[in-house]
């Protein structure tokens, strides 16, 4: 079965149809060293730095580069100021699945062998735990021991003018905005404005958890109003991670004096059909306390390992 892969999500997200759209893949000298360059990290992974190194030139053959090529290759290689650590899994290809979990499937480039109920399928660069490296005990579902931080990365090689920092990369919810263009939004920019009221009642009585979760149900009224089981899916896993460092977060600020400028900016961006300027500010409010967020897993998961 075909589905689309997680690289397709933003042209998914803004028209579902174009996937069922014949699809021609591209190929050409750069994107060919880029599957090199990958290919190069998996290496350093699996072998060491000397190791993987001195497979330069059997890399170069196997992609066929020209000898020009070939010498771009190796000096991008030379310039890498990191090196996977030991035990990364690289390339590794996964698919979500409509239940929620994850499992490691067969194929890459947008061509995976999924089953049925597959939801989006796609390929990470590397794969690691620390401080205790992967449970490998069944290599086919690799698992990060309790206490463990399970790192999963995207790397780049290409100038970073055009790779967006992790301090201002909010793609996810972003795609929500993006996929909401294509619709009536009139009932959601309604349902909206009354959440935000709620919200700001609860701030005024000081009730923490509700206006927790009355936030939540702010950005939840966006996602299901995609209508898109793919971003809906993805965007579950993500916040389930995410809520409990959040929670954490706004119990230590929370003071009954929220702002809600951004809440009521986004809706009237929205209801305005303004969507790059509703994308621009939801960016801007996810990251904006990313710092914080940070810093507060960083003690959570300190006192964690201390146990």
């Amino acid at each position: 079965m075909r589905v689309p892969s997680a690289s397709a999500m933003p042209l998914v997200s803004v028209c579902a149809a174009s996937w069922v759209l014949p699809h021609i893949r591209t190929q050409n000298s750069w994107s060919t060293m880029g599957d090199a360059i990958h290919e190069h990290q998996r290496e350093r992974a699996a072998f060491g730095v000397d190791e993987a190194m001195r497979r330069i030139p059997l890399l170069a053959r196997r992609f066929e580069l020209t000898e020009r090529e070939a010498g771009i290759f190796l000096a991008r290689c030379r310039g890498f100021e990191w090196t996977p650590p030991a035990g990364s899994f690289g390339e590794v290809a996964l698919c979500l699945r409509e239940s929620g979990d994850v499992e490691r499937v067969q194929g890459s480039k947008g061509r995976y062998d999924t089953p049925p109920d597959a939801v989006t399928a796609g390929t990470l660069d590397l794969m690691w735990s620390e401080p205790e490296p992967l449970d490998l005990s069944d290599p086919t579902h690799p698992m990060c021991p309790r206490g463990s931080v399970l790192w999963v990365t995207d790397y780049k090689s290409g100038d970073e003018a055009y790779v967006d920092p992790i301090e201002s990369n909010a793609q996810l919810e972003a795609e929500v905005v993006d996929a909401l263009s294509t619709k009536d939004v009139g009932s959601l920019c309604d349902a909206l404005d009354r959440t935000n009221a709620v919200m700001r009642n609860f701030a005024t009585k000081r009730d923490l958890e509700g206006y927790f979760s009355t936030n939540i149900e702010f950005h939840q009224l966006m996602i299901d109003s995609t209508e898109s089981s793919v971003l809906r899916t993805i965007l579950h896993q993500a916040n389930a991670m995410s809520l409990p460092v959040r929670f954490i977060l706004l119990s230590t600020e929370f003071s009954g004096r929220a702002d809600y400028e951004y809440h009521r900016e986004i809706t009237e961006a929205i209801r305005a059909r303004n969507f790059k300027l509703a994308r621009k500010m939801t960016v801007e409010h996810i990251t904006a306390n990313l710092a914080s967020v940070i810093d507060v897993y960083a003690d959570a998961l300190a006192r964690q390992q201390e146990r």
